[in-house]
């Protein structure tokens, strides 16, 4: 009887750590999308910050943040130029 019921916690133990080694990937790269678009949140920001004296603004929504965060500075320029188009 104790012998099955040490099967049974190793075989649990076992399964929850497949579980575990599965489901991380997917949590890793969730973490680095949420990281990537905080970093163009504050890169948004910032520009918003130093563009207010040259009535320059770019909308700071979870696409944007995204898009700059993935692209980096060429992202923001492509947001720039699309504003301007937008507005003409």
């Amino acid at each position: 009887m104790f012998s099955g019921l040490i099967v049974v916690y190793i075989t649990a133990l076992l399964l929850l750590y497949l579980l575990g080694k599965s489901l991380w990937k997917p949590l890793y790269f969730l973490f680095g999308v949420l990281f990537q678009g905080a970093l163009g949140a504050a890169g948004i920001y910032l520009f918003n910050l130093l563009a207010q004296y040259f009535t320059l603004e770019i909308p700071l929504n979870p696409f944007n943040s995204l898009f700059v965060g993935f692209l980096g500075i060429p992202g923001l320029l492509v947001l720039l130029v699309a504003r301007y188009l937008i507005k003409l």
